[in-house]
């Protein structure tokens, strides 16, 4: 990420060093050189200080999550690994750039720490990196990323309880890189573990008390530039009011959390 960056400032920085020296050439008051000198070191600089925090357009985390409990497969979800793949991995053609990414995915159930594989695709620059190895990486990750979805597609729910919180924020704090991060989530939203959403009889009044329970239980990361999709195709009253739960709950968090129903 920063690599790109920092060719694109070389690139301002040599073609404003041969124009100074075109300038050279043609004039030869030496004062008015180092004024162009000077005034070039600081365009550099600001450059330099601009992207330095910048946001990654080089580099993407995804994580898929499905949520196997047995309330949630009662109604279905339409879980597809060559879906996933074309909205994520595939979206873009990462032969005719160095881009990169991490994918993770995992199968959220009783377990409050579940299992999570990640597959990691490096981000190299682009031009000096041979064209044959780079098609290999891209096919073995992706591959990679087939297989882990493909396994999680084909597993039967075997969890009667879901400890839905805490498997979304055990995947969602590995996500460090500074760069966008999508989480697709295939769940109906109930928490039956830490706080039993069964028992709720008025989401609204009970919303502070829930929220004070999770919270107390684990606290959201302070994850950058995150959004969180759910998707259901679920129509029920407890996946609605779950979902607009962890919608308003998130979104307090300052994480961009939509829900539809398929990705």
């Amino acid at each position: 990420m920063k690599q790109n960056y920092s060719i694109k400032v070389l690139l301002v920085i040599a073609v404003a060093f041969f124009a100074t020296a075109d300038n050279a050439t043609a004039q030869s008051n030496n004062d008015q050189i180092s004024v162009q000198n000077v005034q070039i070191s600081i365009a550099a600089a600001q450059i330099v200080s601009a992207t330095h925090d910048a946001v990654s357009d080089t580099y993407e985390e995804f994580a898929c999550i499905r949520d196997l409990s047995v309330s949630q497969q009662a109604e279905g979800d339409k879980f597809n690994t060559n879906d996933i793949v074309s909205r994520t991995i595939n979206k873009s053609d990462l032969t005719q750039n160095g881009n990169g990414y991490s994918f993770y995915s995992a199968i959220i159930g009783y377990d409050a720490y579940p299992i999570v594989s990640k597959v990691l695709l490096q981000e190299v620059s682009y031009w000096l990196t041979s064209r044959k190895k780079r098609k290999a990486a891209i096919d073995q990750a992706k591959s990679n990323v087939v297989k882990n979805l493909s396994q999680i597609e084909s597993s039967e729910p075997t969890f009667k309880y879901s400890s839905l919180y805490r498997g979304m924020l055990h995947v969602i704090g590995q996500m460090n890189k500074d760069c966008k991060k999508t989480v697709y989530i295939y769940t109906n939203g109930v928490e039956n573990y830490i706080h039993n959403f069964y028992d709720v009889k008025d989401w609204n009044a009970e919303y502070e008390t829930i929220k004070k329970t999770l919270l107390t239980d684990m606290k959201v990361p302070n994850v950058k530039n995150l959004e969180i999709v759910f998707l259901s195709s679920g129509r029920d009253e407890i996946t609605v009011q779950s979902l607009r739960f962890w919608a308003r709950f998130f979104s307090e968090h300052g994480i961009n959390t939509t829900v539809r129903a398929s990705i």
